[in-house]
């Protein structure tokens, strides 16, 4: 089983890389493979979507085709390879999101968003439809770091894109960390970081049918 955590901040070290490591501490802790891109590393183009010129050069192509063919096709779109809509270094990530069972998510908080690299990497995410929706039935968590509100509605803007897109989110496993608030009830500004990990192996070993049920609750991520 392979979690990979997305580090969308851009500061090394920072809150939000440290609690999705310990989120993916969590995971392996409950046998799964993990492994972390740092999103400023990978991410260097924003998504052009249909206006990028190899998309536009297919387009082409297809209406250029007689119309008994067309008739064949139910989608250009569909039926052309996606491949030249995502640049270079960012070809090996997807096939890494491909092959994984679950992702996390994770992002400091920017006027209640998530930050550039997240939303960058969710566009591009977009196009995993139009791969025979290659991201339906992954699992998906999400962390947010904030300094006074909005996480709540960065994790929002998160998991209504991957489930639009067919992920499954876990229970407890949209996590917000207020940087400012020095006191949480029973702690679980700290005990739910982890709980973000377990919850998400948990999920992907029931899709599996290696587990038939799961306690999802707080304290036993302890």
């Amino acid at each position: 089983m392979k979690i990979i955590g997305f580090d969308g901040s851009t500061i090394p070290n920072s809150t939000t890389a440290g609690i999705l490591a310990r989120a993916l501490v969590a995971a392996s802790e409950q046998g799964a493979e993990t492994s972390i891109v740092r999103l400023k590393d990978v991410i260097t183009s924003p998504f052009h979507g249909a206006h990028d010129p190899a998309s536009l050069t297919a387009k082409a192509v297809y209406d250029a085709l007689p119309i008994t063919i067309k008739k064949m096709v139910p989608g250009w779109v569909k039926k052309i390879s996606t491949d030249y809509l995502f640049p270079e270094e960012v070809k090996p990530l997807l096939r890494a999101i491909e092959e994984a069972d679950g992702l996390i998510l994770a992002t400091p908080t920017w006027w209640s968003t998530p930050s550039d690299y997240i939303k960058i990497l969710l566009n591009y995410l977009t196009i995993c439809d139009y791969r025979n929706y290659c991201l339906r039935g992954k699992v998906a968590g999400f962390i947010a770091v904030c300094e006074e509100d909005g996480a709540q509605h960065a994790n929002a803007i998160m998991q209504n894109a991957v489930t639009h897109m067919g992920m499954i989110t876990p229970p407890f496993c949209s996590f917000f960390f207020n940087r400012n608030l020095k006191e949480s009830e029973q702690n679980w500004q700290e005990t739910d970081q982890a709980l973000v990990g377990v919850n998400v192996v948990r999920m992907c070993k029931l899709l599996r049918g290696e587990v038939t049920g799961a306690n999802w609750d707080w304290n036993s991520a302890q």
